[in-house]
């Protein structure tokens, strides 16, 4: 799709739309979920514990299902897709960082963001 013109294309996913239908909403902004060490092993700089803000550069294109960020998660699948022993963090996106927040066109209910707050292990 390098290059494509999708102006006007019909039945690609509203990233606004699905955040709205999938992910609950708080004062703050959106909850979702993430694991840790699941794929790749957590940069050395973040803090993994209540509270602590984590950032990474994220891949804008919304064509690519897996890419750079901070790769978080539906409820729904984080519990499909882990075993039950698995720790889950619930993280905060907070309106004001909703800019850095890609969701690929062909989600499954994962998508990455430029920042998070880590707020409790569900």
């Amino acid at each position: 799709l390098s290059g494509s013109n999708l102006s006007g294309v019909k039945g690609l996913l509203d990233p606004i739309d699905w955040m709205y239908q999938n992910l609950e909403k708080i004062d703050e902004g959106y909850l979702a979920y993430k694991t840790f060490n699941s794929n790749f092993s957590p940069p050395d700089r973040w803090k993994i514990e209540e509270g602590a803000e984590i950032t990474e550069v994220i891949n804008p294109l919304p064509t690519l299902d897996c890419a750079c960020g901070v790769n978080v998660v539906t409820l729904e699948w984080v519990k499909k897709n882990n075993l039950p022993d698995t720790p889950i963090w619930q993280v905060l996106i907070k309106w004001e960082w909703l800019p850095g927040v890609v969701v690929s066109y062909n989600t499954d209910g994962k998508f990455r963001c430029s920042r998070v707050k880590l707020l409790r292990r569900v």
